[in-house]
């Protein structure tokens, strides 16, 4: 048996042993993104179109994402992506993706943050209208990393829609690179 044979061994010994013990002293909470989504009809429909501009080039990607279905402890939305990044449209694959409604709290995580972008530089409230309707926003300024420099991204979010997010705007000033990302389409599905 060779030495990252009897390593992975003791991993998965040591992960055994201890991942459920700490699963059992850990608080189960909610998951936003369940919450979020459970909210609404199976069939709900929400399509997202992230505008890129660089260097005078346009790429327009859109996500669209479905509630699939739904119970008192799960429930699975489907998304899927096109793009013209290409100089022609394609899209992918539908992906499938199950959302429990509750995990464990890592310990050290204030749950009242859940959900929220960490480390925002700046957060605060305003009403924006989307799709013809207003709705109470929280906002927040976050930064990050790129190869380019410092990426800066004000997002705004909502539970009253589906996904959350209405919309973000994004910016590389060291690459001239700008995104805007907003909802285009919003499908309530039909209550049964």
């Amino acid at each position: 048996m060779s030495r990252h044979q009897i390593y992975f061994r003791y991993f998965t010994l040591f992960a055994s042993l201890i991942l459920p013990a700490f699963h059992a002293i850990a608080e189960d909470v909610e998951n936003p993104t369940y919450t979020n989504w459970a909210k609404f009809a199976i069939g709900t429909t929400v399509t997202n179109k992230a505008v890129t501009m660089q260097n005078g080039a346009r790429v327009e990607t859109f996500t669209t994402t479905i509630l699939v279905s739904k119970t008192e402890k799960e429930l699975v939305v489907s998304s899927q992506i096109s793009s013209d990044g290409t100089g022609k449209k394609i899209q992918n694959d539908v992906n499938l993706m199950k959302v429990n409604r509750l995990f464990p709290l890592l310990p050290g995580v204030d749950k009242t943050r859940i959900g929220r972008p960490q480390g925002a530089k700046e957060q605060g409230f305003e009403t924006i209208e989307v799709l013809g309707k207003k709705y109470q926003a929280e906002w927040y300024l976050t930064e990050a990393s790129t190869e380019a420099g410092p990426s800066f991204t004000k997002t705004w979010i909502s539970m009253e829609m589906p996904g959350q997010v209405l919309k973000s705007v994004t910016e590389v000033k060291a690459a001239q690179k700008k995104v805007n990302l907003d909802v285009i389409e919003l499908k309530l599905g039909e209550s049964k």
